[in-house]
């Protein structure tokens, strides 16, 4: 009967064990996801702009390049500022845990970035129609994607 109990013992803490193990790389992506947007604001900081919105979220290897602050009428056409003294905001674009590219989106009012990993399943679930309308509840990412959301305060900084 003690080895019993002991067994069943051993097997009730291997399963957390197993499950924090598993997350870790969902927890390294949330921290990437993070300093990701966090980067994006500071480019929008830094130029006056945000990076250019495409298909698949925001242009991000923008980043990787030397921002210069540019005018508002250049912001509608032409290519995206990358030149500067300072150097680039980040050395290159971060991938995720699984080896593949994030997708970052801006909220419909500009108030917020959302930074979001596909996960090890690598389909990105959750819609960029709910990730542009991110309002101060909390977004939770569909499937098994993973990622960070930045709202924003009335001065631009994250909150």
């Amino acid at each position: 009967m003690g080895l019993a109990l002991m067994v069943a013992v051993g097997l009730a803490l291997i399963a957390p064990v197993r499950s924090l193990l598993r997350d870790e790389p969902g927890q390294r992506a949330g921290t990437l996801a993070e300093e990701l947007a966090h980067t994006i604001v500071d480019y929008r900081q830094e130029t006056g702009v945000w990076p250019r919105s495409g298909a698949s979220g925001l242009e991000l290897s923008v980043l990787a390049g030397r921002p210069v602050r540019i005018q508002a009428a250049d912001a509608v056409a032409g290519p995206m500022p990358t030149v500067a003294a300072d150097g680039p905001l980040v050395a290159e674009i971060p991938l995720d845990p699984w080896r593949r590219s994030f997708r970052a989106y801006l909220a419909e009012d500009g108030r917020g970035v959302a930074v979001v990993s596909a996960g090890p399943d690598g389909r990105f679930d959750t819609a960029p129609d709910d990730l542009a309308k991110m309002r101060a509840e909390r977004l939770v990412f569909r499937g098994d994607d993973t990622g960070y959301i930045l709202l924003l305060d009335n001065d631009g900084e994250g909150r």
